[in-house]
């Protein structure tokens, strides 16, 4: 049966994503050719997962205004709710303190303590945040606007006026940022995704365009090497993004150096233009 996936994450030896029906499903990360197993389910569509690196814990947003936590990602457990905030637009941890950033349909933008106290100091403009997305150092916040914006602050500096990026043509579904906190990528009702420098905000965006309608999520690999992406076409798909790895698959379908043009359009502008084949 085909499932609208909503959400995507990894976490530990699998991925699990989560579904427009209520039901977590999870491959094995070594034998991803293999049928998903559903992991747990309910009624309510899921729309938002995360994890919590440091210890496993597991969360997840539906459309019933429930936040589900299982702690040490324990989907056999009882999960521990927190409830009536609205429709759960989007759920990230913050990974040096542990807070829970979410983005509800009612109640904004919550950032919760580990004694569920809110602890958002952020003006969001006024504007329905549809994603949020902690850094992997614990230094940025991003949110994505209903209205295509990215809102982007320094978290050493919470007082100080947030980045404003015009990234998408329509709501911003998904934010995540890489591994090594050197790009934020931004996933668009618009089909797109972008790949945007973290020091280089101002430079224009490497975009990775193949859904042919809504991406609903992203994910970097541990690795930091290709993303999974999610859409409402009921597929999952894997994106190269690491230079080297793309000219050698470039290099030995095309059998030639790509052109400084086809160079900026499908490799991007923020990685400086190589002869990579080999003669």
């Amino acid at each position: 049966k085909e499932r609208n996936i909503r959400s995507i994450i990894f976490a530990k030896e699998r991925i699990i994503a989560s579904t427009v029906d209520g039901i977590l499903v999870g491959w094995d990360r070594r034998e991803l050719n293999k049928k998903y197993e559903i992991l747990w389910r309910e009624k309510d569509p899921i729309r938002s997962i995360a994890v919590n690196h440091s210890d496993g814990t597991l969360v997840a947003g539906n459309d019933k205004g429930q936040v589900l936590i299982w702690k040490k990602g324990d989907l056999t457990a009882v999960p521990d709710t927190i409830t009536d905030l609205g429709k759960i637009y989007d759920i990230s941890f913050n990974p040096k303190t542990n807070a829970i950033g979410i983005a509800t349909e009612y109640n904004g933008v919550l950032i919760l303590d580990s004694q569920g106290q809110n602890v958002a100091p952020f003006d969001f403009d006024k504007q329905k945040i549809y994603s949020l997305a902690f850094s992997n150092d614990g230094k940025h916040l991003a949110a994505g606007c209903s209205d295509g914006r990215i809102l982007l602050w320094d978290l050493n500096n919470p007082d100080r006026l947030p980045e404003r990026l015009n990234a998408h043509e329509s709501g911003i579904n998904a934010l995540k940022f890489s591994p090594e906190n050197e790009t934020l990528a931004s996933a668009g009702a618009d089909g797109v995704i972008n790949l945007w420098a973290i020091s280089s905000l101002s430079t224009e965006p490497r975009r990775l365009v193949g859904h042919n309608t809504y991406v609903w999520d992203i994910e970097f690999s541990p690795d930091g090497n290709f993303i999974l992406s999610s859409g409402s076409d009921n597929s999952i798909r894997r994106w190269q993004i690491n230079a080297d790895q793309m000219s050698d698959k470039l290099c030995s379908e095309i059998k030639r150096d790509l052109t400084s043009d086809e160079w900026e359009r499908y490799v991007g502008t923020d990685v400086d233009f190589i002869k990579v084949c080999k003669d």
